[in-house]
């Protein structure tokens, strides 16, 4: 039986934010929300959704450490669209890429990227 590959990464196993566990918490209406979250390899990050008439985005705060252990501090904005939905009801909401400009649903930290993006925005 062959091992499984060490060099590919995944979906489940990389970070990743997704949308909807966010609508879920209520972070889609007015206001400004804090939270942060930590990944199963204990990799921690610290966020905030700003949402109001002028503009809607999600605020990530977090620190990068490359393979020679040199630290990089992150801070930058990723923001949001939304569209009426097909069902009459509400907004459907997405995050805007910062590489590709693209809607989506989820982003990514994977193959020592320091940013979070779409999977459109890996070349792998």
């Amino acid at each position: 039986m062959p091992k499984p590959s060490q060099s590919v990464a995944t979906s489940e196993s990389s970070m990743r934010f997704e949308l909807k566990d966010f609508i879920k918490k209520g972070f889609h209406k007015v206001g400004i929300r804090y939270g942060s979250t930590i990944w199963n390899n204990n990799s921690s990050i610290a966020y905030s959704i700003v949402i109001n008439e002028d503009e809607k985005y999600f605020r990530l705060e977090y620190t990068q450490t490359d393979c020679y252990g040199n630290k990089t501090d992150m801070d930058y904005k990723i923001y949001l669209t939304s569209i009426k939905s097909n069902l009459g009801k509400g907004n459907v909401y997405y995050f805007l890429c910062s590489v590709t400009n693209r809607k989506c649903r989820v982003l990514y930290l994977v193959y020592g990227s320091q940013y979070f993006k779409s999977r459109y925005a890996y070349q792998n």
